[in-house]
């Protein structure tokens, strides 16, 4: 069995073949082919973002009034700083993550919070696609991947969210995509979100340092 590589991308392809079956890739996948989008980020979408904040971050603080742009994955240059993950380990090597978007609050260290979304495009033709609210057990791994970057490990975990959004684009060569909408929320305090990314992880290879004191984490 090759070494598998020690980044969200690949984690979250295995956790997609597991649980799919065969050899399918996520852009080979005979139901809807789901691929990462790579367009521009709007300002809608940090306002949106922003708004779902609001809604969702612990209530026992003060509220987030100011947000900023902390990392674009898809930015120039976002190759050269891919982030890593020092609980997260594949044979000696932390995990490398390269999210969409993170927004951090711009208020004080003890109350500080991110938001962390990652984008996918499904480009089935055929039909409008259905895609669970909860999404897929790959898409939620890969969060999962990023909810630990150590950039952003030393939060409260209730201060760390993790957002899922689709698009529909059947045709690239005619214009923008369908935004499809945000199809998942979890905190990283959540036992069982976790709990789900562990298992696989642990069969992909990877070691959780029990010093992160992941909500979840059976030692």
């Amino acid at each position: 069995m090759p070494t598998p590589h020690p980044t969200a991308t690949a984690f979250s392809e295995f956790v997609f073949r597991k649980t799919k079956g065969g050899n399918q890739t996520p852009v080979s996948a005979a139901i809807g082919e789901h691929q990462k989008w790579i367009g521009a980020i709007s300002e809608e979408t940090h306002r949106q973002c922003r708004a779902l904040a609001s809604q969702c971050l612990a209530t026992d603080q003060p509220p987030i009034q100011k947000w900023k742009v902390l990392f674009e994955g898809q930015s120039k240059g976002a190759d050269e700083k891919a982030l890593e993950c020092r609980f997260l380990t594949v044979n000696g090597s932390p995990m490398r993550c390269r999210p969409d978007l993170v927004l951090q609050s711009d208020d004080d260290r003890k109350h500080k919070a991110v938001i962390i979304v990652e984008r996918k495009v499904r480009t089935g033709v055929y039909d409008y696609p259905a895609v669970p609210d909860n999404c897929w057990e790959n898409v939620r791994a890969q969060l999962w991947c990023y909810a630990w970057i150590s950039d952003w490990d030393w939060l409260r975990h209730e201060n760390v969210l993790l957002v899922a959004e689709y698009y529909w684009h059947p045709y690239p060569e005619l214009g923008e995509p369908v935004y499809m909408g945000c199809r998942g929320i979890w905190r990283r305090e959540d036992p069982s979100f976790n709990r789900e990314s562990i298992r696989y992880f642990r069969d992909f290879g990877g070691i959780v340092d029990p010093q992160s004191d992941m909500p979840g984490l059976d030692t």
